[in-house]
């Protein structure tokens, strides 16, 4: 028997039981929906809203209600749109805007409005020339997350009725025209040029503040110092004045007898070559400046001993080391020549034999200097050569 026929009669004997399975399969296909989860659906019931299907199993009536719109609850963005509006300081601006948004109540988005996109850019363009009418173009500039949060708002309460959620408004770009752009730059290079004269004058001013206050402390240096002269200048006139009142005038004298003699070394240590000046009263310097020692030191009494002479040149000898001159050294060797004097001359007095010291001095201090110069010549004389050489 064929299998065709096997078949037909199956279908004839049991006809009913597979009507009722086809039913069965065409209920469960029409009244169990699966939502996914970035989706709801919109169910009508004789064109009128039933239900709202979230994600997951759904059942409806089958053939009875329909999934009439699927919506996505995905968050959107709206295409960058680009406005003009005027500023309060009338200023033309060309803003770029961009909205977020995404739908939590598909009822309402899909029964009170049609086109939900080119609703919320218009309401969008509005609220930004509304509010950018009420700023000048340097808060526009400034304050541009203040007008992003305000504009947000705004459009928040505008879709409510919508279903509409706004998440993000965004102002992306702020565009001048040339003629405003050139006045801005202007503008720009002005307050730099102010800023740069600005800091200039304080420097200057600075520097200014500073020079006074270095000259007025240098003043101030300048001051103590004079007045630390003057007090030492004070002290030495006082202490003077007190010898002279002590001693009488034979202190003054002495003090000049010595200001001699140094002018004297100061003078034969001089830039010349052979000459020599002596001055007219050197002899009379020196002696003066011994006599005045006289009731002072007790040594002129010994002066006619030989030892006495030998002890003063190993004194000035020892001077002449600590304190190189030549000086000290002349009247060293005067001392030394003194020796043969007082043997020579027993009964000579204190005044011959300090003038013949002070003489015999002199001689060997000039005798000295020409010694010297002799021989710094021949130095020099011998250094030209070899470097001629």
């Amino acid at each position: 028997m064929p299998i065709e026929d096997i078949l037909i009669n199956l279908l004839q004997s049991n006809l009913p039981l597979v009507l009722l399975a086809l039913l069965l399969i065409i209920l469960v296909v029409k009244g169990v929906k699966i939502v996914p989860q970035s989706e709801q659906h919109v169910v009508e019931r004789f064109g009128r809203l039933r239900a709202v299907m979230g994600p997951g199993i759904n059942m409806i009536v089958p053939f009875i209600d329909k999934i009439a719109h699927k919506i996505s609850i995905l968050e959107r963005q709206l295409p960058t749109a680009s406005q003009d509006a005027i500023t309060r300081d009338n200023v033309l601006l060309q803003v770029d805007t961009s909205v977020f948004y995404r739908i939590i109540e598909p009822e309402k988005t899909v029964y009170r409005i049609r086109d939900i996109d080119s609703a919320i850019a218009t309401t969008v363009a509005g609220i930004v020339r509304a509010e950018i009418g009420k700023m000048d173009l340097d808060e526009v500039q400034s304050n541009r997350t203040a007008l992003i949060t305000t504009i947000k708002l705004l459009v928040e309460d505008a879709v409510d009725n919508w279903g509409i959620e706004v998440t993000r408004a965004e102002i992306l770009d702020v565009n001048l025209d040339a003629a405003t752009r050139a006045a801005m730059m202007q503008q720009l290079n002005a307050e730099r040029a102010r800023r740069a004269q600005v800091t200039e004058a304080e420097g200057k001013k600075r520097a200014v503040e500073l020079a006074a206050d270095a000259e007025l402390y240098a003043s101030e240096q300048t001051a103590k110092a004079r007045r630390v002269l003057a007090d030492a200048e004070a002290y030495a006139t006082q202490v003077v004045a007190t010898a002279i009142g002590e001693n009488g005038l034979e202190a003054a004298q002495y003090q000049i007898a010595l200001k001699q003699v140094e002018a004297l070394n100061a003078l034969g240590a001089g830039a010349g070559n052979q000459t020599i000046v002596v001055p007219a009263q050197a002899l009379e310097a020196f002696g003066d400046a011994f006599k005045l020692l006289k009731g002072r030191l007790m040594l002129v009494d010994y002066l006619t001993f030989w030892w006495v002479w030998v002890s003063i040149a190993l004194l000035l000898g020892l001077i002449e080391i600590l304190l190189p001159g030549n000086i000290f050294l002349g009247f060293a060797l005067g001392a030394l020549a003194m020796v043969p004097v007082v043997f020579l001359l027993p009964e000579a007095g204190t005044s011959l034999l300090l003038a013949a010291f002070a003489g015999l001095s002199l001689l060997c201090w000039i005798a000295l200097r020409l010694v010297f110069r002799k021989q710094s010549s021949g130095a020099r004389i011998v250094t030209r050569d070899i470097n001629e050489g």
